[in-house]
């Protein structure tokens, strides 16, 4: 999302110049397994994606429309 709001505002050659650290947003939070799908929710409110790590390893990465699939799924 960063990436593209700064294609449409800059020239594409200018901002390929760039280095990552000046277009690069905050990381994703990163979350157990185990973490509860309301504070999953409430991270998504805030953030585009949570990552969810398993000993140090990212094992998946959770986004709204994950959470719509699974609430539509349960329902």
């Amino acid at each position: 999302k960063s990436i593209t709001k700064k294609i449409l505002s800059e020239e594409p050659n200018k901002l390929f110049e760039k280095e990552v650290r000046e277009v690069m947003d905050e990381p994703f939070p990163m979350v157990s397994e185990n973490t509860p799908l309301t504070l999953i929710a409430t991270l998504l409110q805030y953030f585009q994606a949570v990552l969810v790590v398993n000993n140090g390893k990212v094992e998946g990465i959770i986004t709204n429309s994950d959470l719509i699939t699974t609430w539509i799924s349960e329902y």
